[in-house]
């Protein structure tokens, strides 16, 4: 999901409590934007927004997790076990032959949207040559630190100015430490000048730590997240078979829609 809080952390802060969704990371530094509106025409504006990223057949976001939460707790099959018993187990032969000839027909250019990882600093080095962006990659990992300004050296040299790798492991309390980096990084920016977090792989409770920091940090504008690794998300306890995860769901609507749907019986840490 792509968020634009245009300088106003109440835009956030809505979308965050309010819409049904609310250690790779990049920030970027875009073109400036156009001057602030007013507040209420700007949710207006990013729920039609969000609206508009649902498939063609759903007019609203309640109707698209519901459809959602109902196909997994159908289909536990899928993915209540560990993943890598998908051969052992012989998932793929339950596949409906209407699945099966869907992914058939998919060319390898639909199977390819997403070829790039922040690991290597691929991503953060194309975010600079296709857009000119001014990037600082983060990542909890000093190997993967050096990975990336080794494939600086090798293959993005053009980059060397623009795009920075630093070590630092996201929590919580990362807003702070945040801010030294813009400070430090995007010296340039003035009150007008955008800021973008791009988060790739954001395992786990990654993915709503990011979410919580883009609501402290009121000079970033919007906010690109992929989330994964869900069997690691912190478990509150289990109870009768029941899972409750302490920080997910995020939003009241989508807490609510679990709820009702008796999701915590069926979407678990599987290993």
């Amino acid at each position: 999901m792509l968020i634009e809080q245009d300088n106003d952390i109440e835009v956030a802060q809505y979308l965050l409590h309010n819409s049904p969704t609310s250690n790779g990371t990049n920030l970027v530094q875009p073109e400036p934007k156009s001057p602030d509106v007013n507040l209420a025409l700007r949710v207006h504006e990013l729920q039609i927004s969000i609206e508009m990223a649902l498939p063609p057949s759903y007019n609203t976001s309640q109707e698209y997790v519901t459809d959602c939460l109902e196909f997994l707790k159908f289909n536990q099959w899928l993915f209540n076990y560990n993943n890598t018993h998908i051969l052992t187990k012989h998932i793929l032969d339950n596949f409906p032959a209407e699945w099966l000839s869907y992914f058939h027909s998919l060319s390898t250019d639909d199977l390819n949207r997403l070829p790039l990882g922040y690991t290597n600093g691929y991503l953060s080095h194309l975010l600079n040559i296709c857009y000119q962006y001014t990037v600082v990659g983060i990542d909890c990992s000093s190997e993967k630190i050096a990975l990336a300004y080794k494939n600086q050296d090798k293959y993005f040299s053009i980059c060397k100015d623009n795009v920075k790798f630093v070590e630092l492991s996201i929590d919580e309390n990362s807003a702070e430490k945040i801010k030294l980096l813009k400070q430090e990084y995007f010296q340039e920016m003035n009150d007008k000048s955008r800021c973008c977090i791009v988060g790739l792989h954001a395992c786990a409770d990654l993915s709503i730590t990011v979410l919580e920091l883009f609501d402290k940090l009121n000079f970033v504008n919007c906010l690109v997240i992929m989330p994964c690794c869900y069997h690691m998300i912190d478990l509150e306890k289990s109870v009768n078979e029941r899972e409750y995860f302490k920080r997910f769901p995020t939003s009241k609507l989508f807490k609510q829609m679990w709820k009702q749907l008796d999701a915590e019986s069926y979407i678990k840490r599987t290993f």
